[in-house]
């Protein structure tokens, strides 16, 4: 391979990795989109189904609020605070604050089953 097509490729990563930040997941949706911020995550679609997810790194003792919305017209929708073992740190039905025992990059994730609607979650760190 070249070395212009090898640089080529290298900027193009680091392009998708600038703009697409710390999210990702492995999700299907039809007539929408989902995308997040540095402090937040919303979709609107009209069906979803899959995982969602952003990374958000936080400090021992530091809290991170929640703000969010749910609107369903079928299907559900699940919000979640994971920490980087894969465990649950806290299902969030309405607007909630978090406060973390570890240091951490923790993930927000957005589950659907074949949801149907919007959502629209907020969240700010605080020391």
């Amino acid at each position: 391979m070249k070395v212009k097509n090898k640089i080529s490729i290298i900027v193009l990563a680091c392009t998708l990795f600038i703009f697409t930040g710390c999210s990702y997941g492995s999700y299907s949706i039809l007539k929408g989109d989902i995308s997040s911020g540095s402090n937040g995550i919303e979709g609107k679609y009209k069906r979803f189904t899959g995982v969602y997810e952003k990374k958000v790194k936080l400090k021992e003792g530091e809290s991170i609020e929640f703000t969010s919305s749910v609107n369903t017209t079928g299907g559900e929708v699940f919000i979640s605070l994971i920490d980087s073992k894969d465990q649950v740190i806290s299902e969030l039905k309405d607007d909630e604050t978090v406060k973390v025992n570890k240091a951490d990059i923790y993930r927000v994730k957005i589950e659907g089953k074949k949801h149907d609607g919007d959502f629209k979650v907020s969240f700010n760190k605080k020391p």
